[in-house]
C-alpha cells in the first residue's frame, strides 16, 4: 500500500508540473499573439495618418505623419503600444547611391578613408548584375565569397533589406550598427532635404558648415526641428533661393555644390517610401516589435514580426 500510494504521490506531482508547464506555454502563446495585434494595430495607424497626408507634394518634419499623436500610444488588456513613422527618402539608398557617397558614409562612421572607399566597391559589386569588377583594385564577386568558410554568391542584384551589408566583404559589426539608421533599400533614392539628418547630408559631399546652415535653417528660431516655427522647403527649385536668404546665407562655393545636387536630382523635397514601427509591452514586460516599409500609396515593401522578448527573471 505504501508503495502504491508512493507511486500515486508521484504520478499527481509529475502531473501537476506538466499542466503547469502547459498551461505557461498557452498563456505565453496567447500573449504573444495580442501583443503582436496591438504592435500591428499601431503601425497600420501610422500608415492612415502617412496616407491621408493632405500635402503629399511636399514632406517635412512638421507633417503629420511625423508629429501626430494619434498613433503615439494604443492601449488594452494586453498592454500598451507607441509608434513611430520616418521617411526612407532620409537616407541613403544602397540601390542608388553612387561610390563617393557611399565611401562618405562609411567613413563618417569610423573606417580609414581607403578601407571606406574599398567597402564602397563591394556594395556596388553586390548590387549589379554581373560578375565584373566595377574598380579595377576594389571588389568582391563569386570568387571571393566562394572561399569563405560558409561559402555563398554575391546577389548580383538589389538590395532587399540594409541588413544584407553584413553580408558584403569588409563589413564590420559596428560600422553597420553606425550606418544603420541611415541607409535604406527602399525609396527612388533622391534626398529629401526637409528631413534627411546630418551624416545623409555630408555623405552627399556637402561641406559641414553647409550642413550647418541647412539644418539651423530648417530649425527655425526656437532651433527645434518638428515645431511650428520650421521652415520646409516647397520645391528643390526654392531651396538656393531660401538658403540665400538665411543668416548666414550660403557663399558661392556652397551655393555651387547644392545646385550640383539639385540639377541632378540627388536631393528633393518629397519622400515616396515610408517605415512605420510599433512597439507593445505587455503588464509583465514582455515586448514585441512589428515594423513596416511601404509607398505612399500604401503598397507594402517589407513587413517584419519580432519575437516576443520576455523580462529576465532576476
Amino acid at each position: 500500500m505504501l508503495w502504491a500510494i508512493s507511486a500515486f504521490a508521484v504520478f499527481a506531482v509529475s502531473l501537476g508540473v506538466g499542466s503547469r508547464a502547459r498551461a505557461t506555454l498557452l498563456a505565453r502563446i496567447e500573449l504573444r499573439e495580442a501583443l503582436g495585434v496591438l504592435a500591428l494595430s499601431a503601425v497600420e495607424k501610422a500608415r492612415a495618418v502617412v496616407m491621408d497626408d493632405p500635402t503629399p507634394d511636399m514632406d517635412a518634419l512638421t507633417d503629420d505623419w511625423a508629429t501626430s499623436s494619434k498613433y503615439r500610444e494604443t492601449e488594452s488588456a494586453a498592454g500598451n503600444c507607441t509608434a513611430f513613422v520616418e521617411d526612407e527618402e532620409r537616407k541613403v539608398s544602397l540601390n542608388k547611391a553612387e561610390a563617393p557617397v557611399l565611401a562618405r558614409l562609411f567613413e563618417s562612421a569610423g573606417l580609414a578613408r581607403d578601407e571606406a572607399e574599398e567597402l564602397a566597391q563591394c556594395v556596388l559589386d553586390w548590387r549589379d548584375q554581373d560578375s565584373n569588377f566595377q574598380h579595377p583594385q576594389y571588389g568582391a564577386e563569386d570568387s571571393y565569397y566562394a572561399d569563405l568558410a560558409v561559402p555563398y554568391a554575391s546577389k548580383d542584384a538589389p538590395f532587399d533589406f540594409p541588413e544584407e551589408l553584413l553580408l558584403i566583404k569588409g563589413m564590420k559589426r559596428e560600422i553597420f550598427d553606425k550606418i544603420r539608421p541611415f541607409v535604406t533599400a527602399h525609396g527612388t533614392g533622391v534626398v529629401n532635404l526637409n528631413t534627411a539628418p546630418r551624416p545623409t547630408l555630408e555623405a552627399l559631399g556637402l561641406e559641414t558648415r553647409t550642413v550647418d546652415k541647412i539644418l539651423a535653417f530648417r530649425a527655425g528660431g526656437d532651433a527645434k526641428e518638428g515645431t511650428a516655427d520650421d521652415v520646409v522647403f516647397i520645391q528643390p527649385q526654392a531651396i538656393i533661393t531660401e538658403l540665400t536668404r538665411s543668416v548666414p546665407p550660403l557663399d558661392g562655393a556652397e551655393t555651387a555644390a547644392l545646385s550640383n545636387l539639385i540639377l541632378a536630382e540627388k536631393v528633393g523635397t518629397v519622400s515616396s517610401a515610408f517605415l512605420a514601427k510599433g512597439r507593445a509591452v505587455a503588464p509583465s514586460g514582455a515586448i514585441l516589435e512589428a515594423e513596416s516599409v511601404f509607398e505612399r500609396t500604401g503598397k507594402t515593401l517589407r513587413a517584419k514580426v519580432s519575437g516576443v522578448q520576455w523580462p529576465s527573471r532576476s
